[in-house]
């Protein structure tokens, strides 16, 4: 029986007030507006001008606005800091809310990190002489944690119509960037693909939607070759997700295994293995991008990205924490240099566990690293569910699979501009499993 059957049979209620579709469209076009032409144009004015948007959507607590919310932190300005801040405030005057072994875990956790959060912010801008800018950047993975509680909090509002704008909403946003070359790369637009790629495969095992399944598959396994989209961390997080949610519609429990604690006990595995056997793996020719024309090109281009593109940086990650010990932070903890490099690496240990101890120090880092695990371990609960409407089911693997994937292979999901689709969407995840097994949320 797992931990959320076990919890008091109660209503969840947070007593959010509704909003009206035509609010929800129009904030959103505001959002996209805003990211595609107001921020790269018009800079603070347009941040001034939409912050009060911004904090009214968080302060409505209505998973409708999740779309518009995602967009304009992905745009990477100061909106995404008073986004998370202003998250942040609603969850600790919600603290009561989060009574849900787990879930409580999470909230204190975040509590008990956010001194060590503040000290090492402030010692960016007074010692390193940072911009605010710059020292929230160097901490914001930190803040991308509260994306999960804001969205537990109002994942009784989450619905079939709130899953349909996200997926709309990111839609536009990529056509914009595709066919207009408007607006600069995130990665949240990677999310269309995968929304693509594993839906594509839904339609297909629906009944009487075959054609819309061909239909994108046909579109985006050629634009998955062909872009920047073709890595092997976006392989892996579609592949995942599809066979989430094919075990879904198969054998529950086991979907939600996979998903689980025992996920991290594999990537640390394949850390360690990376870690020990990097100098000493030998592949052959390999492309510069993925190259299926073969099985052979395929692994040699597999064997390199794992074990040269990122085994050298996990090793060098792990070796600063050996030799300087940060149990604290260190505000100024220097670059790391692989031993197959000469020039220092600016974007850290390619590596969520690593990265996160390299920035918090060991004791909080560690402690981030856990509610991560926590997090996940909760979300995969979702999959035990039968009764969870199908077509959400892909959309929460892909937020699952990837933050998983990406625990191994870098830190997107912790992004603050990603934040809201990984983090949050596991908090949705968590939170109707909450509330179909009936226990409160409360006030």
């Amino acid at each position: 029986m797992s931990e959320l059957d076990r919890l008091p049979n109660m209503v969840i209620n947070n007593g959010n007030s509704s909003v009206s579709v035509g609010e929800v469209v129009f904030q959103t076009v505001l959002a996209i507006v805003a990211v595609l032409f107001g921020y790269p144009n018009m800079g603070q004015m347009a941040i001034l001008i939409m912050t009060p948007f911004v904090v009214y959507m968080i302060a409505k607590m209505n998973a409708l606005f999740m779309p518009a919310l995602m967009i304009h932190c992905s745009s990477q300005t100061t909106v995404m800091y008073v986004a998370f801040f202003s998250m942040m405030i609603v969850c600790i005057f919600k603290a009561n809310a989060f009574n849900v072994r787990g879930v409580r875990l999470v909230f204190r956790i975040l509590l008990l990190v956010m001194p060590f959060y503040i000290v090492l912010t402030i010692q960016r801008m007074v010692l390193d002489l940072d911009t605010w800018q710059v020292a929230f950047g160097y901490t914001c993975y930190y803040m991308s944690f509260w994306a999960f509680l804001y969205c537990f909090l109002i994942s009784d509002t989450f619905n079939v119509r709130a899953l349909k704008f996200i997926v709309w909403s990111i839609t536009v946003l990529y056509l914009f960037f595709a066919i207009f070359h408007i607006g600069q790369f995130s990665y949240l637009l990677n999310c269309f693909m995968y929304i693509t790629l594993v839906y594509g495969v839904w339609f297909l095992l629906e009944s009487k939607r075959v054609i819309i399944g061909v239909l994108l598959l046909v579109y985006s396994i050629p634009v998955f070759l062909l872009s920047q989209f073709g890595t092997f961390t976006f392989l892996l997080t579609a592949v995942y997700a599809i066979i989430v949610f094919w075990l879904w519609a198969k054998q529950k429990k086991l979907a939600a295994k996979i998903t689980s604690v025992a996920s991290f006990i594999v990537i640390a595995f394949l850390m360690v293995y990376g870690i020990l056997n990097y100098n000493t793996v030998h592949y052959g020719n390999y492309a510069d991008h993925m190259d299926f024309s073969s099985i052979e090109s395929f692994l040699n281009r597999a064997k390199f990205k794992f074990f040269s593109d990122r085994a050298p940086f996990w090793d060098a990650g792990l070796e600063q924490l050996l030799v300087l010990k940060p149990v604290l932070p260190m505000h100024d903890i220097p670059n790391i240099i692989p031993v197959d490099r000469i020039e220092e690496v600016t974007f850290g240990a390619h590596n969520t566990p690593l990265q996160l101890m390299r920035i918090f120090g060991i004791l909080a880092g560690g402690l981030l690293v856990v509610c991560y695990v926590v997090i996940t371990n909760l979300a995969s609960k979702y999959f035990e569910n039968y009764n969870m409407p199908s077509i959400e089911v892909p959309l929460i693997a892909i937020a699952i699979t990837n933050s998983i994937v990406l625990f191994l292979t870098g830190t997107a999901a912790m992004l603050p501009g990603f934040a809201l689709f990984s983090f949050g969407l596991m908090g949705i995840a968590v939170g109707k499993n909450c509330r179909f097994y009936g226990f409160y949320n409360g006030e």
